[in-house]
């Protein structure tokens, strides 16, 4: 498959990972967050304010996906917030605060950034190869 190609359909799988992953947190964190063992939260805002946000990176993923030539600073944020959330998971199990699956419920967002940097990395490449 055309790297290209196979560029434009990592990033729309990637929207859809974040679409998903968001709208299963936004309907059923109370659900699982009992599945979890965790306590509810005193302020669901806040747990809809964050996936609101996951889906805002979903579709500028969906952009790049479009036109891979364009949107690469989409890429860069992507890149930042997915290691953050998964520092911060990572951080709160090694306190005790969340149990481990809430670190697996990250292991998406862990491949997803190792695709993202690759691209980062070997867009240049490729579009030099391609023309």
């Amino acid at each position: 498959m055309n790297r290209r190609v196979y560029y434009k359909y990592m990033f729309i799988v990637g929207a859809i990972h974040n679409w998903v992953a968001a709208l299963i947190f936004l309907f059923a964190y109370k659900e699982l967050f009992a599945l979890f063992g965790m306590e509810p939260m005193n302020y669901p805002v806040i747990m809809q304010l964050f996936m609101g946000l996951v889906i805002v990176l979903g579709i500028g993923y969906f952009w790049v996906g479009l036109n891979i030539n364009q949107n690469h600073d989409i890429v860069k944020l992507g890149v930042i917030g997915k290691i953050t959330v998964v520092l911060l998971l990572t951080g709160h199990w090694l306190m005790g605060n969340v149990p481990v699956y809430m670190v697996f419920c990250a292991s998406g967002d862990v491949i997803f950034t190792i695709l993202y940097i690759e691209f980062l990395l070997n867009f240049a490449k490729t579009r030099e190869a391609n023309e």
